[in-house]
C-alpha cells in the first residue's frame, strides 16, 4: 500500500468529501502531508481530514497539516482535528501550520494543546500560530504546558508571533526549553515586548551545547544594537552549531 502520500489542495480551493474518502481506501499510510494553504477549506473539511487521520491513527508516524491563510476555519474545525490527533499515538513527527487563521480563539487552540498531551512518542514537533488575532497568552501557555515529554524532542519549531501576546509566558517557555536535553535543531519565533524576554530565551538556549541548528526570530520594537550584540555573544558559546539564523525586526 501507499505509505507516503502528499496532497496539495491549494489549487483546488475546497476540500471535498470524495477526496478524503479516496484516501481511506488506501491500505496503509505512515506519512501524510496535506497542504490546504490559501484554500477555501471550512470546518466540514477539517472534519473530513479528521476522519482520514482517525482511519490511520495506529499507523501514522508523520503528519504535516498546512492550513495557513485558511480564513474560514473556526474553533469547531480545530476541535475535530484535536480530538483525532490525540488518538494518533504512533506519531513521532507532527507539523501544524495555523498562520493567519483570524477566526480561531484560545478555545480551539486549547483542543490542539489537549491533543499534544497524549503524544508521548513525539521527537519532532513544528507548530505555527503566527498572526491569529483572537489568540492571547492563554494559548501559548496551553500549548507549551501540554508538551509532556520535552526531554525526547530532537527537533522543535515554535512560531508564536502575535503582536497581542505579552511576555507573560516567557518563564513557561524558558522552562520548556530547559528540558530539551536531546534537542539538535531549534526554531523560535517570538514577539518580544522587552529585551529581558529575549535574554531569558537566549540564556536558556545557550545551555544546550549539543545544538547543531538554531533559528531565532525576535520581532520587537525594543531591540537595540547593544541587545543584539549581547544575544550574539551568548549564542557564540554553542560550539556544535553548524547552522545559525538570526532575525531581528519590528
Amino acid at each position: 500500500g501507499i505509505t507516503n502520500l502528499k496532497l496539495f489542495e491549494s489549487d483546488i480551493g475546497v476540500v471535498t468529501k470524495e477526496i478524503m474518502d479516496s484516501l481511506i481506501r488506501v491500505r496503509s499510510i505512515i506519512e501524510l502531508k496535506l497542504d490546504f494553504s490559501w484554500s477555501n477549506i471550512k470546518d466540514d473539511g477539517c472534519k473530513a481530514v479528521s476522519q482520514v487521520l482517525q482511519h490511520f491513527s495506529t499507523t501514522l508516524t508523520n503528519v504535516d497539516l498546512n492550513l495557513k491563510f485558511c480564513y474560514n476555519i473556526t474553533d469547531a474545525g480545530l476541535r475535530d482535528l484535536g480530538n483525532t490527533i490525540a488518538k494518533c499515538s504512533s506519531l513521532v513527527h507532527l507539523q501544524l501550520n495555523f498562520i493567519c487563521l483570524d477566526k480561531i480563539t484560545d478555545i480551539g487552540v486549547g483542543d490542539i494543546a489537549s491533543a499534544l498531551s497524549f503524544l508521548s512518542n513525539l521527537t519532532r514537533l513544528h507548530l505555527f500560530f503566527d498572526e491569529c488575532p483572537e489568540l492571547t497568552d492563554r494559548s501559548v501557555e496551553g500549548i507549551i504546558g501540554a508538551l509532556r515529554a520535552p526531554s525526547t524532542f530532537t527537533e522543535v519549531t515554535l512560531y508564536l508571533w502575535n503582536s497581542q501576546f505579552t511576555d507573560g509566558p516567557i518563564l513557561i517557555l524558558s522552562r520548556f526549553l530547559r528540558q530539551l536535553i536531546c534537542i539538535k535543531t531549534l526554531t523560535i519565533s517570538w514577539h518580544a515586548k522587552s529585551e529581558d524576554a529575549c535574554y531569558e530565551i537566549v540564556n536558556t538556549i545557550s545551555s544546550h551545547s549539543s545544538l547543531t541548528g538554531l533559528t531565532l526570530y525576535f520581532w520587537s520594537e525594543v531591540i537595540t544594537d547593544r541587545s543584539i550584540m549581547t544575544i550574539t555573544k551568548k549564542i557564540s558559546s554553542l560550539n556544535a552549531l553548524s547552522s545559525l539564523e538570526l532575525l531581528f525586526g519590528p
